[in-house]
Formats: C-alpha cells, sequence, structure tokens
C-alpha cells in the first residue's frame, strides 16, 4: 500500500483500485487488473498520474497473454486508458516514467523471450519506438532518463542483472554487474543510488540486499549490505520481497535521503533517514584511493 502526494489529497493503490484520498472523502477507481501497478508516477506538470496495468497475465506462458494497458488518471476526467499493447506483446507494465528531456515517456516491459522492452512514446502515446528488446538485459524496474542517454537496471531472476548505459538507438556501454535484482533507481544532485531486491533463484544466490552507489552513473560500487530477517523467502509473495526503497519525498534538497526498509535484519519495516554527507565521504575516499 502507497501513496503519494497529488494535489490536495493523495493517490495510490488498495486491494485492486485507484484511490483518491482528500481530508473530506476517498475516491475508489476501477477498470484495471491487478492489485496495484507496479510503480506510479507523475507527468510534465504533476497533472495526471501514469502508470501500467500489472498482473499475471498467465505466468509464464509467454504463448497466451491478455492486452495490456497503459493508463492516466487526474480528479477532473478519473482514470482512462492512454495506450493498450496488443495480446501477446508483453506479459505486463513495469514503469511508465516521463522524460522531461524531449516530452515523451519510457515504458518498462516484462517478462520473458522478447517480452523485456525498453519503449519510448511520444507525449500523446500516438507514436512508439522499441529502444531495446529481446534480452532479460532490459528487463526492467527503473530507470533515470538524460539528455543522451538512459542509465538502465535489469531485474531478473534468469541472468547476471547488471546497470548500465543505454543511448536513444538501443547501444548498451557501461556495464557493472550487481547482486540481485534491481528495484529502485535514483539520482540526487550530488550522486546516484541503486537498491537491489532478494529474490533467489539458480543466478542470484546472494543472501544480502546491495546498496550501490555512483558519482557519475556509470560506474558503480557497493555502499552497504543488508541481512534479509528470519521470514522465509517463499512467504515472500504474501509480505514482499526483502528490499530497500528508496523514497521519493522530495528530498533532493535535504541533507537526508529517506530510505523504507522492509524485512531487513536488525530493522523493524519503516522509513529511516541516511546523511548525504557520510555517502559523500565514502566517495571522495574511492576517488583518492
Amino acid at each position: 500500500f502507497e501513496l503519494k502526494p497529488y494535489r490536495s489529497g493523495f493517490v495510490g493503490f488498495f486491494k485492486g483500485s485507484l484511490i483518491y484520498i482528500t481530508d473530506k472523502k476517498q475516491y475508489n477507481y476501477y477498470g484495471f487488473r491487478g492489485n496495484r501497478a507496479l510503480k506510479m508516477n507523475f507527468d510534465k506538470h504533476n497533472k495526471n498520474l501514469i502508470f501500467g496495468e500489472y498482473f499475471s497475465n498467465n505466468g509464464k506462458n509467454s504463448t497466451n497473454r491478455e492486452n495490456v494497458s497503459i493508463f492516466k488518471f487526474n480528479t477532473n476526467e478519473g482514470l482512462s486508458k492512454v495506450y493498450t499493447f496488443p495480446k501477446n506483446k508483453i506479459r505486463h507494465i513495469h514503469n511508465v516514467i516521463y522524460n522531461d528531456f524531449n516530452d515523451s515517456y519510457i515504458v518498462l516491459t516484462g517478462d520473458y523471450n522478447g517480452e523485456s522492452k525498453i519503449i519510448q512514446f511520444n507525449s500523446d502515446f500516438s507514436q512508439k519506438k522499441t529502444i531495446a528488446s529481446g534480452s532479460q538485459l532490459f528487463r526492467c524496474i527503473e530507470i533515470i532518463c538524460k539528455n543522451d542517454h538512459l542509465i538502465a537496471a535489469s531485474d531478473t531472476e534468469l541472468a547476471q542483472n547488471k546497470i548500465y548505459k543505454i543511448d536513444y538507438s538501443g547501444k548498451v556501454s557501461n556495464m557493472n554487474h550487481v547482486d540481485g535484482s534491481v528495484f529502485h533507481l535514483k539520482k540526487y544532485p550530488e550522486f546516484y543510488l541503486a537498491t537491489t531486491g532478494l529474490e533467489k533463484s539458480r543466478v542470484n544466490q546472494q543472501n544480502y540486499i546491495c546498496i550501490y552507489v555512483s558519482l557519475d552513473g556509470q560506474n558503480w560500487k557497493i555502499l552497504n549490505k543488508y541481512k534479509k530477517n528470519k521470514i522465509p523467502l517463499f512467504l515472500s509473495k504474501f509480505f514482499r520481497y526483502p528490499t530497500i526503497e528508496l523514497i521519493d519525498l522530495n528530498s533532493h534538497s535535504f541533507n537526508y535521503i529517506p530510505m523504507f526498509f522492509r524485512n531487513i535484519e536488525n530493522y523493524k519495516d519503516g522509513t529511516y533517514f541516511f546523511e548525504k554527507s557520510e555517502i559523500i565521504k565514502k566517495l571522495n575516499f574511492w576517488i583518492k584511493y
């Protein structure tokens, strides 16, 4: 259950509905499949909430997929579809991210074979261009938009995960191996951060969650490692995977970064604040030595 500030209230997902809460009333909107969107974001002027459908869609059976839609929401028009992927094209949508460098949207899809894609749409979703597809490298939850490239991070249990640079023509460079699926990736004025989730598989054998840091978005180092708590991993579908969420609270202008710890050893589930100055000290030490 996640809420984000929106206009005079908060917006989020709860048990298969989009909810908008003000100090006077709660509004529920239905029409999409799945209990929630995996990620939700706002457009250029925070006018619309943008998200994609995230549901099982016949599991790992990639030969029988239903169509999958992108939605927008605002308080004047309610909930509406802006684009629909045809049947058997993708499993579901991981994220829809507004790119203010060129007034476009980057859409991230999954999960198998040719379903993992990084796609660029124009501002009204009437035109699209596939930047990359067909590899688990392009199975992503988060990306960071730059003027001439994207910083992307893979989220897969089937291959070695990486944080990398990809330009708008699909050329990949600066690949960094990371331990586990990257669930969160953010840019701050002084540096970049990424955090992994603990999603064990034949490839992902580590027993810890990582926070990665980068000065330039291209060279990454482990900042800290954390063990999961005692809840067995097979119960993660009920309690969610052990992870550290980089909270988007417009914290970029403050001296602390809020992170939500979930199912981490020696930490109660909740928000913890990390000093930017301590992270910068480590970065400066690595640069010096």
